[in-house]
């Protein structure tokens, strides 16, 4: 019989063991050795006394040879009876229902004097069903402040932008009415402290008339939390004007998303067209200027129906929407007169056009069905 590359590291029926212990017991009958024995038979010794555990080889049985489970019998450091009642006990009290199995095997010893580890708590409690699911620890959530403005010089947005000059950052100081998104007021400088600021607020005030009386409401003023914003000085400054501030959340640039586009625009339709070496700060001081003159006076702004700020800011929106609407409906009409009549029926027109919509605080596009009725005399065409 040949088992040589299966006994060693193989768990063996008992009545495998019986006749490898019967095989060995035979061969030293016949003058072989223990040792020799084994080695024929690829064996261990260690692992066939093992299984023999003082016994004879004439006298093991089968019952003798089955394999039992690598469990202690006694553990010695088994938890009684009195400290399981008293784990189960505390964590059925009511004061103690929100503690985990940390604290409160912490607390077994403050209050009952019963010490036993976290570990043992915490098996104690799973298997009596204890455990309660954990509560989720996070802060909670900033809700967005809620700004509105329905006139201009009522919200000003302000933020602070690098501007690369040589090796060396400027700083761009800017105020933008939320209403217009009119630039107010802004300032260019080799540093933003809470003095260059109140500089810009003092200018963008000035020039918009809010310094005449005591009795013009202020605007609020919208901001990150940068350290120029927040500073003692610049707080009591704002108190003293009777200016409110509201700050954004931290890390949501979006919150301040007006300020963040007008700084976009500003650096990808100028200054990132060009460069500005040592020494350049004025010229790039001068692009700023140009820019934020034709932005506050001749750019289209989409965000407030494309008129430009100045015209909001001054409420003349309004009525240029409204001529823009009846050129395009008189526009519809003289084409429908050159093509034969077609698409008007008795001096009615249905006009269907997606224009857009301005609310409170910008626009949306939005499609504007209208029926109207509407006589126009238009030299040598009779209608």
């Amino acid at each position: 019989m040949s088992l040589g590359g299966v006994i060693r590291g193989e768990r063996l029926p008992a009545e495998t063991k019986l006749g490898l212990v019967r095989a060995v017991a035979g061969a030293r009958r016949a003058g072989a050795t223990v040792a020799q024995a084994c080695r024929v038979l690829k064996l261990s010794r260690t692992r066939l006394y093992r299984w023999l555990e003082g016994k004879g080889m004439e006298e093991v049985a089968v019952a003798d040879l089955f394999d039992r489970p690598p469990v202690a019998k006694v553990v010695g450091h088994r938890i009684t009876e009195v400290e399981r009642e008293s784990i189960l006990g505390i964590a059925r009290e009511e004061e103690h229902a929100d503690l985990r199995h940390r604290k409160l095997a912490h607390m077994l010893g403050r209050l009952k004097k019963v010490f036993v580890s976290e570990s043992t708590v915490l098996r104690v409690l799973k298997k009596e069903g204890l455990i309660a699911p954990p509560v989720p620890r996070q802060k909670p959530k900033r809700q967005k402040p809620e700004v509105k403005a329905d006139g201009p010089k009522q919200v000003w947005r302000w933020d602070i932008s690098y501007v690369l000059v040589g090796t060396t950052f400027w700083y761009l100081i800017a105020i933008l009415d939320q209403y217009s998104r009119k630039i107010v007021g802004w300032g260019f400088f080799p540093q933003a402290t809470q003095a260059e600021a109140k500089r810009v607020w003092d200018r963008a005030l000035l020039s918009e008339g809010l310094l005449d009386s005591d009795k013009k409401r202020m605007p609020q003023a919208v901001s990150d939390r940068g350290s120029q914003m927040k500073g003692k000085s610049i707080k009591a400054f704002f108190r003293d004007l009777g200016i409110m501030q509201i700050f954004c959340r931290p890390h949501t640039p979006d919150d301040n998303a007006e300020m963040e586009s007008f700084f976009a625009t500003l650096k990808c339709e100028r200054l990132y067209r060009g460069s500005y070496g040592e020494g350049q700060a004025l010229q790039a001081e001068a692009d700023i200027a140009v820019f934020i003159e034709y932005y506050n006076c001749g750019r289209l702004h989409q965000g407030i129906g494309f008129v430009t700020p100045q015209e909001r800011h001054e409420g003349r929106d309004k009525e240029l929407r409204e001529d823009r609407q009846r050129g395009l409906e008189l526009a519809r009409l003289l084409r429908a007169i050159e093509h034969g009549g077609q698409g008007s029926q008795n001096g009615s027109k249905n006009i269907k056009t997606r224009e857009r919509h301005i609310g409170r605080d910008g626009g949306s596009n939005q499609e504007v069905t209208g029926v109207q009725v509407c006589s126009i005399i238009i030299p040598g065409v009779v209608s």
